[in-house]
């Protein structure tokens, strides 16, 4: 599993910057597995994210209390992606503004409600869409060659009419006598 915390920046977040109150405001994750803890005002949940299908993402996850901290979770090549919900104040560090992904190692668990989490799959490709993409990619080829063309046929017409006109002006000047 790899974890990626979003730093997110809120009036209510500011807080977070040092008050007595933000240690216990903020939320502590526990990995084991593909479990993730979530304690957050002495509530913790667990999510079991081991049911996520190859392709699968996180549709829906339920909240804790009401902060929604399990943002995102998909799996990618048998590799379970999760994004969680990290506050900042305004007092933030590099390394909070900006936290690069980590792979959790494993750890004991707290007791906790589990909490339903949803999975959906992206949409299946109708059948003959590769065909019918291959179809169209041949018409618009067909279409621009078409289209390159006409477009040398004008710059031939061009060509025509400007040597007419060169022509036309040599006439003119014999007849003028020039």
């Amino acid at each position: 599993m790899i974890v990626q915390y979003s730093p997110q920046v809120h009036p209510k977040n500011l807080r977070f910057s040092g008050a007595p109150e933000a240690d216990e405001r903020r939320p502590v994750y526990t990995f084991q597995g593909e479990s993730v803890a979530v304690t957050i005002d002495g509530q913790t949940g667990v999510y079991d994210l081991s049911g996520c299908p190859e392709g699968g993402f996180l549709s829906e996850a339920q909240p804790i209390g009401e902060v929604r901290a399990l943002l995102s979770a998909m799996r990618i090549d048998g590799q379970l992606q999760v994004q969680l919900w990290y506050p900042i104040g305004d007092n933030a560090t590099e390394a909070e503004r900006f936290p690069q992904p980590f792979e959790p190692g494993g750890e004991t668990l707290p007791e906790g409600e589990a909490m339903a989490v949803t999975w959906d799959m992206p949409p299946e490709p109708e059948p003959g869409a590769d065909e019918r993409i291959a179809v169209l990619e041949d018409e618009l080829l067909i279409s621009y060659l078409a289209q390159a063309e006409m477009y040398e046929q004008m710059l031939s017409m061009q060509a025509e009419s400007l040597m007419t006109m060169e022509a036309l002006a040599e006439i003119y000047e014999i007849m003028i006598g020039g």
